[in-house]
């Protein structure tokens, strides 16, 4: 299996330039914020509503997280080193929300051919 870097959704959230549009809030695990591998945007959202006024994308995931640590969040940390297998598919699971309708057909025409190869 490849890393969550070489799904089309994670390469349409890094590649759109800018926080899309339609980026969900953060999701909590004990209180603490779950940011998924390779995340560069920040959604924090003030009272539940208004999202962060920085839209632009952070460096890296670490700077990211010192960002939203400046908001006064405290960050889930799991086990260190690689994110794991389970860590990964759910990443992959959530960037895939910003494929787009022509991205997924043509991921799709990619696999077909791959397969009869």
């Amino acid at each position: 299996m490849s890393s969550y870097k070489a799904s089309i959704g994670y390469q349409a959230y890094l590649n759109s330039g800018t926080r899309p549009d339609k980026i969900p809030p953060y999701e909590f695990i004990d209180g603490q914020v779950i940011i998924y591998p390779g995340e560069i945007y920040c959604r924090y959202r003030l009272h539940g509503e208004t999202i962060c006024l920085n839209s632009q994308p952070a460096s890296s995931t670490n700077n990211l997280r010192h960002h939203i640590k400046r908001h006064g969040l405290n960050i889930y940390q799991p086990k260190s080193g690689a994110p794991s297998l389970d860590r990964q598919l759910k990443a992959m699971n959530w960037y895939s929300q910003f494929i787009k309708k022509d991205e997924i057909e043509q991921s799709e025409e990619q696999v077909a051919e791959e397969v009869c190869i």
